[in-house]
């Protein structure tokens, strides 16, 4: 039968062509859109585990605060330590399963503006598929847990300097629970490519609506102090609770250089995120 014939007897229909035998065959936009969607499930299935480094990585996304000692007359963020219970992924098949292992199981401790981490495995083992939320917790720290003794009693500690020159130094014992979103419904991938992932912390975040002009200041040996904890200070400590679920995200190291980079921590690059308020602090 010539090919004029045979498609004579094809018949089209929305469905594909069909034939005069009645087989149903699908056209070229059907065959593609097939492949699409099996070449997007198959990112929903486990392709066998990664090993991930797991980075902390402190930031700040106003110029008014700096990390690290600077020369400038403003307010400076020179250490911040977070003490965490666990991190949990949870795929896009799996959401918010809390019987699961976790991935990260603590005590860890890390200090997120130079870097330092106890506690925390080499490798983060992870499979390679879509995941849709990461719940943590935060915990306060024992002596008992080998703790630095700068986080004994507490689970997160900030030291800074106010523009003036005067110490700060922020104590907060929160243990509670931290759900991080996934910033598209389809959740983020985790890549066999990947080598790093970043829990990045916006320490400018943290500090939006803490005034430290305001604060009641302490004498402290021959030098002034600004505490901020459950004794003094107390709605200074709460507005900097409050702020922390919303400076903490989710980031990819790209370019696999160990860094967090400016260009890797843009709103657009965030791979999941605090999106709601956090739950009441623990005491």
């Amino acid at each position: 039968m010539s090919r004029a014939s045979q498609l004579a007897q094809q018949v089209p229909n929305h469905h594909g062509m069909v034939d005069a035998s009645g087989v149903r065959r699908m056209n070229a936009v059907q065959i593609g859109a097939l492949l699409w969607v099996a070449s997007t499930t198959s990112l929903y299935r486990a392709q066998g585990p990664v090993a991930v480094d797991l980075g902390f990585a402190g930031y700040s996304s106003d110029e008014s605060r700096a990390i690290g000692r600077t020369e400038a007359a403003v307010n400076q963020i020179e250490e911040a330590w977070l003490s965490v219970e666990r991190l949990r992924f949870h795929d896009t098949t799996r959401c918010d399963d809390p019987g699961r292992r976790p991935d990260v199981l603590g005590p860890v401790f890390v200090e997120v503006v130079g870097g330092r981490v106890v506690g925390l495995a080499e490798k983060l083992s992870l499979e390679a598929r879509r995941y849709s939320t990461v719940d943590g917790a935060f915990r306060v720290a024992q002596p008992k847990d080998e703790a630095p003794s700068v986080m004994h009693g507490a689970s997160i500690v900030i030291r800074g300097r106010r523009a003036d020159g005067v110490r700060f130094v922020i104590r907060s014992r929160r243990a509670d629970s931290v759900d991080l979103r996934a910033s598209t419904p389809r959740g983020f991938a985790v890549r066999e490519t990947d080598t790093r992932i970043f829990v990045g912390i916006d320490l400018a975040a943290w500090l939006r609506g803490v005034d430290l002009h305001t604060a009641e200041v302490d004498q402290a040996g021959d030098g002034r102090i600004i505490r901020i904890d459950d004794r003094s200070n107390r709605e200074l400590l709460r507005v900097f609770e409050r702020n922390v679920l919303s400076g903490i995200a989710l980031f990819r190291d790209e370019d696999a250089d160990g860094l967090l980079s400016v260009t890797e921590r843009s709103r657009d690059k965030q791979l999941a995120s605090g999106r709601k308020p956090g739950l009441p602090v623990v005491r």
